[in-house]
């Protein structure tokens, strides 16, 4: 889409950008910041990438490359730069809270491996149900 549409001749031009925003995602992303900041966290972790001022200038000198969007407000590139490193983030802080989700379940004992408990009990079952019989 961005080849066809804006005249990027590949999309490694994006790639530093994208690797910008995902490295400050993942230093705000820690076990000590979700404790500390546990129901803003995260608000204040999309927070931190899109008031980030040198991300923003690296977008949009990006953008200025682009020919098909040299007259492009600066309005709209910054709201494409607000939704771009939001759903990045958002992306990045669901595999860090997902995996750890699932850890803590497990360690609670509030989740169980279905190969680990669902086998002997099906034994088990059917083994006391023959013996009724």
């Amino acid at each position: 889409m961005w080849k066809a549409n804006y005249g990027l001749s590949t999309r490694e031009e994006l790639i530093p950008f994208l690797r910008s925003v995902d490295r400050e995602v993942r230093q705000f992303s820690t076990n000590n910041n979700l404790r500390k900041y546990q129901s803003k966290f995260l608000h204040l972790c999309q927070n931190c990438v899109k008031n980030n001022e040198s991300l923003e200038t690296d977008f949009r000198a990006l953008i200025a490359t682009l020919p098909n969007l040299e007259r492009t407000s600066d309005e709209i590139v910054g709201g494409i730069f607000k939704e771009l490193t939001s759903t990045l983030a958002n992306t990045r802080i669901n595999e860090f809270l997902n995996p750890k989700g699932k850890i803590d379940l497990r360690m609670q004992g509030k989740v169980v491996d279905a190969d680990e408990m669902l086998r002997p009990k099906l034994k088990l079952y059917a083994l006391v149900s023959k013996r009724k019989v």
